[in-house]
């Protein structure tokens, strides 16, 4: 069963024990990311994020991944625009030990300006083999040029960056102040009540807001929403997205309703372009949650000659799932959408990420339980209304990335305008 506190420090903790599971899952999760910096500082998250590993307190990279070994398991860390997650799974034998390890990440320390150079060489070789990705889409869909900015920073951004500039940003982002630890999977109790012990004798008096990603444009979209981007390969990449205002509806009816449409091989959009007419080898779909404010992207490649017939297919089905799901697609979509809810009981390691982002990220507090309990109470009504709801041009945006050669932007502005009218 889940429970949630807060403690006097502000650190929000949140466990969920299941000991019918071998393993124990710990999470802590910082609201920080490359949407907090700016051109000048971009970076610097990611790259407190690896300091981390190269030592741990008093920990050394060497002494560090020796113990993770020692206790069977692995630390994993990543950067995000949004966040960063730490996470640790072990037998649930090691749990003691692990979160002892974990607990190292919210104590006081520095480093110095050799770890801090050190660090940066390894980041910068990491950008010249790899590449570093922005997150065009987001940044054209959002009005918000952060998510242009690279996780990983820039040689020039990077280079500027001190040991002081990192230590600062340590303070200020990575403490319990601004902070979620999660527990999932098999826990004891006296282990369980030792950990929030533990977790109080930290000291933070920061309160960091948090930054609003609602878009300027959000549910007033307009034809200025539509990006048609120059490509020279003769494949067209489609994304399509849609406000999702989760004030207005829940987000077990969205989950259901994406499921029916767009989400899977046997959903009502991917059989009819994938199987039926062969138009693409998949339909990737997300939903994304930044508090109140969501978004349903649905994206596909396709061959240029086709991308006009695949569009008017897409608004086809779109206006006929509107008019009402299918008693079948609803069904196998219930059935879908709790079996696999179910599973996150199973892995504890999955169900502590959506802890982490839903509860604290997101601020859309989440359970397994609950959502199975709606899943079981949802009514075809509810999926009708939150289609209508979301699948209006008022809150769709398109980008796409063509061969001009090929089609005009007039001309496929026009198309989706016909195709969209009555949406």
């Amino acid at each position: 069963m889940k429970e949630s506190k807060k403690s006097d420090n502000s650190i929000l903790c949140i466990a969920d024990q299941n000991l019918s599971v071998s393993t124990t899952s710990f999470g802590l999760y910082f609201r920080v990311g490359s949407l907090y910096e700016s051109e000048i500082n971009c970076g610097i998250t990611h790259l407190t994020e690896h300091l981390f590993f190269r030592r741990l307190n008093g920990l050394s990279n060497k002494d560090l991944y020796y113990l993770m070994e020692s206790i069977g398991g692995a630390i994993r860390g990543y950067t995000t625009a949004q966040y960063v997650c730490f996470e640790l799974t072990v037998l649930s034998e090691f749990a003691r030990s692990a979160f002892e390890l974990m607990n190292e990440f919210l104590k006081s320390f520095n480093w110095s300006d050799e770890e801090v150079e050190a660090e940066k060489r390894i980041i910068l070789n990491e950008i010249a083999q790899i590449g570093n990705n922005t997150d065009c889409l987001s940044a054209a869909q959002m009005g918000n040029d952060s998510f242009l900015l690279p996780v990983k920073g820039t040689p020039d951004s990077l280079k500027r960056i001190t040991a002081k500039d990192v230590n600062e940003w340590k303070n200020k982002f990575f403490n319990c102040g601004n902070c979620c630890f999660a527990v999932t999977g098999n826990i004891s109790d006296s282990d369980l009540s030792d950990i929030y012990s533990s977790l109080e004798e930290h000291k933070s008096n920061v309160n960091l807001p948090q930054i609003n990603l609602i878009p300027p444009t959000a549910y007033n979209r307009s034809l200025d929403d539509l990006i048609f981007c120059g490509g020279d390969e003769n494949y067209a990449d489609v994304f399509i997205c849609f406000d999702v205002d989760f004030s207005l509806v829940d987000w077990t009816n969205v989950m259901i309703m994406f499921d029916a449409f767009c989400n899977g091989d046997g959903s009502k959009l991917s059989f009819a372009m994938k199987d039926e007419r062969g138009m693409v080898y998949e339909i990737d779909s997300k939903v994304k949650e930044y508090g109140t404010y969501g978004n349903l992207t649905i994206s596909w490649s396709i061959q240029d000659e086709r991308l006009i017939e695949s569009l008017k297919l897409f608004f086809d089905l779109l206006k006929e799932f509107k008019s009402g799901i299918t008693e079948e697609e609803f069904k196998s979509s219930i059935v879908f959408s709790t079996l696999n809810m179910r599973k996150y009981y199973d892995n504890p390691s999955d169900l502590n990420n959506m802890y982490g982002y839903y509860d604290f990220i997101a601020g859309l507090p989440f359970s397994v339980e609950d959502s199975v309990n709606k899943f079981n109470t949802i009514t075809k009504e509810l999926i009708n209304s939150a289609s209508q709801t979301i699948f209006r041009s008022e809150n769709m945006f398109i980008e796409i990335d063509f061969n001009k050669e090929h089609i005009s932007d007039e001309y496929l502005k026009k198309m989706i305008c016909l195709f969209a009218s009555d949406l």
